[in-house]
């Protein structure tokens, strides 16, 4: 009996999806002016197409039963060559993260990748604080990595 319950518990770890690459949160109170953050993007050199979508995010339950959907703002754009994204989400308790890095679902994503375009997250995480007034967001980001070497330790 035992063994059946490890090789279950195996193959359930096994069947998950993993995540590799460098991902970088932050947490903090507003979402900053679409127009600011367009801007500031696009003030980064080697930085191009960037683009601006809206979508519904997950929905909490919560005491009080399933809140409204999150919103997700998502930036997309082309750096040198490499399409990737950053967003936040404004949550129903007016909470905001976050996130930005590059990575890959169950592979390992070329270290070459992740040293050329980490340069852009730090440096436009630097510009939303300056420019658009995201308090904390270069000072208070938390950064994970996995499968990859940080290029910012």
């Amino acid at each position: 009996m035992k063994l059946l319950a490890i090789l279950i518990l195996v193959s359930f770890i096994a069947g998950c999806d993993t995540m590799r690459g460098v991902t970088r949160v932050a947490y903090y109170e507003t979402v900053p002016d679409n127009e600011c953050v367009m801007a500031s993007a696009r003030s980064i050199d080697g930085l191009t197409d960037i683009e601006h979508i809206t979508e519904s995010g997950g929905r909490a339950l919560t005491f009080r039963g399933i809140e409204e959907a999150n919103l997700v703002h998502r930036y997309w754009y082309t750096y040198k060559g490499i399409k990737n994204d950053f967003y936040f989400v404004e949550s129903y308790n007016g909470k905001v993260e976050f996130r930005h890095g590059y990575g890959c679902l169950n592979c390992y994503p070329p270290q070459e990748i992740i040293d050329t375009i980490y340069p852009l997250v730090v440096q436009l995480e630097n510009k939303l604080q300056e420019q658009c007034g995201v308090s904390g967001l270069a000072t208070g980001v938390k950064e994970f990595c996995s499968g990859v070497e940080c290029p910012g330790a």
